[in-house]
């Protein structure tokens, strides 16, 4: 039979031992649970694409009114015109992306101040609680 000393210990040891599994546990968990919440690469497609787009025409813009090389007829004016016509879209789609991250972040502020991760992703998810 055990000392009370030694049952004791054994205790210790194995609160011990229930505590480093729990955190285990919640750490595998946690990280589940951002992987799972990743932006889809639809979206990071569409993110990298719209960068993309506005980096050329900015480019095209630039070396156009230079009026170097293959760019020495360029219209300005023209090309004005064009990005005049497609400014609604980007205005939006911009919008939408930086409008998006704004409410993740801040839903994810509020969900850390109540100790519940879950609720402001799912909040920004859905737009429910």
């Amino acid at each position: 039979m055990q000392t009370a000393e030694e049952l004791r210990a054994e205790l210790a040891h194995l609160e011990a031992e229930e505590k480093k599994l729990k955190r285990i546990q919640h750490y595998n968990s946690e990280e589940e649970r951002k992987k799972s919440y990743g932006k889809s690469r639809l979206y990071n497609g569409t993110k990298i694409a719209i960068v993309l787009i506005i980096v050329y025409l900015v480019m095209v813009g630039t070396f156009g009114s230079m009026k170097i090389g293959p760019f020495s007829d360029f219209s300005m004016d023209d090309f004005v015109k064009f990005l005049s016509a497609f400014s609604p879209i980007f205005i939006t789609l911009t919008g939408s992306i930086g409008i998006g991250g704004i409410a993740k972040n801040v839903a994810k502020s509020i969900a850390e101040k109540k100790n519940n991760s879950t609720w402001g992703e799912d909040l920004a998810k859905s737009g429910k609680t």
